[in-house]
């Protein structure tokens, strides 16, 4: 992937990398007393966004102050696990330096807007646009001639039984934004599983045959269409 992006800085081309994570960090922990920042209302961990120098909830909203040091214990030893859109786009500024780098996710998108982000870009006569699945989303740039996905598999491994499907609209969405072009392109999918179903059939754009393989796994294991699933929501403001 280094190499490839490496190849768009040298040749002043265009590219774009998804990664369906936004923040800095997906999590905080301590590593002395081992506590995890989690959301006071929502059974999840709180995200870490590093330009606005605070944690968030991606579930209720709930945001608070980043931590300088644990709170249970007093130490200054907290961690910061996995990436989100805003520090790849930091590595990204110092890989393909001096192209631009653009990030789109919904941070960006409330402050800035969907369609200014891309303007930019495509009227940049090289760069980098970065982002969640935003930037997968129909878009037309005739100039790009590298798709990249990064940790593609990590949807498979939502508790949702559409998890396969998603997966590989996902992929197969990134993977027609490059090579519009006369110059042709190529993409990059970067996985823990590279063998996994859904990612090999969106490799080689086969719709038909990852609807025959899903429709007999949901069979087997009596999901949509085969079968009904009822989802019961309780909700209270206490």
């Amino acid at each position: 992937t280094r190499e490839a992006l490496d190849r768009i800085r040298r040749q002043e081309e265009k590219a774009i990398v998804l990664l369906n994570r936004r923040g800095w960090s997906n999590f905080l922990s301590c590593r002395t007393c081992a506590r995890v920042w989690e959301c006071p209302h929502c059974d999840v961990t709180l995200v870490l966004h590093r330009a606005l120098d605070e944690l968030s909830c991606h579930h209720c909203g709930h945001r608070e102050r980043a931590p300088r040091v644990c709170p249970d214990c007093g130490s200054a030893s907290v961690a910061r696990h996995g990436a989100g859109t805003e520090q790849l786009e930091r590595e990204l500024e110092e890989l393909v330096a001096p192209l631009p780098v653009f990030r789109l996710d919904s941070d960006v998108a409330a402050a800035a807007g969907v369609a200014t982000v891309l303007r930019r870009f495509d009227e940049a006569p090289a760069g980098v646009l970065v982002g969640t699945q935003m930037v997968a989303k129909g878009h037309d740039f005739p100039d790009v001639t590298l798709g990249v996905v990064l940790d593609a598999d990590a949807t498979l491994r939502f508790p949702d039984f559409r998890a396969e499907e998603r997966t590989f609209a996902l992929v197969a969405q990134l993977a027609g934004r490059s090579g519009r072009g006369e110059r042709g392109g190529r993409v990059i999918v970067q996985a823990l599983d590279p063998t996994a179903e859904a990612l090999r059939f969106a490799a080689r754009h086969d719709a038909d045959g990852f609807l025959e393989a899903e429709l007999r796994r949901r069979e087997l294991l009596s999901y949509p269409p085969h079968g009904h699933l009822i989802r019961v929501v309780c909700s209270s403001t206490d």
